[in-house]
């Protein structure tokens, strides 16, 4: 009983207990890049873009982004690599607004991050929900596993001066 009321399991009648699917949200105090602290070990790192392009967002990406029904966003879709190894897929949604000319090849050579910098926008806080998800076909077929492993996503939300300036699902 106390697992169900904390949240950990559920009960359906005439079927089972199970255990509950729970998110994890994090705020993080300090903005991380995962292509930094690979450096920092020696670590050979790439980043591959998959696909960058304008688009009018969804419903769903418009109301994550806080922006107004008319206003596009930048798609960004990467694979990172870690020593030649595929790890995880990453698909950014951006508002065009703050960054109007920028480019595939700028964040391929410098990160999305610092990219957004020479726009002069900083990010400064995010927050980060992490969900155990099966990878589709696709995902598993990039990453190099198998259709419906379980990996781990992580929906991320970024800020800078009370404005969201990315939202990202990363497996």
């Amino acid at each position: 009983n106390r697992l169900a009321q904390a949240g950990y399991i559920y009960r359906i009648q005439g079927k089972g207990t199970f255990v509950s699917v729970r998110k994890i949200e994090k705020k993080l105090t300090k903005l991380y890049t995962l292509r930094k602290r690979f450096e920092e070990k020696g670590v050979v790192h790439e980043v591959k873009t998959l696909q960058f392009e304008v688009i009018s967002p969804s419903d769903d990406i418009r109301e994550k982004l806080e922006i107004i029904e008319n206003e596009d966003v930048y798609k960004l879709i990467r694979c990172f690599y870690a020593d030649h190894i595929p790890y995880a897929i990453e698909i950014s949604f951006v508002p065009t607004g703050p960054y109007p000319d920028l480019s595939a090849n700028d964040i391929e050579k410098q990160g999305l991050y610092k990219s957004m910098q020479m726009y002069n926008i900083i990010p400064e806080h995010a927050s980060e929900n992490i969900f155990a998800v099966k990878l589709t076909n696709e995902d598993a077929l990039i990453l190099g596993l198998k259709p419906q492993d379980i990996a781990i996503q992580i929906e991320r939300t970024t800020h800078s001066n009370n404005r969201i300036i990315e939202f990202t699902t990363s497996l």
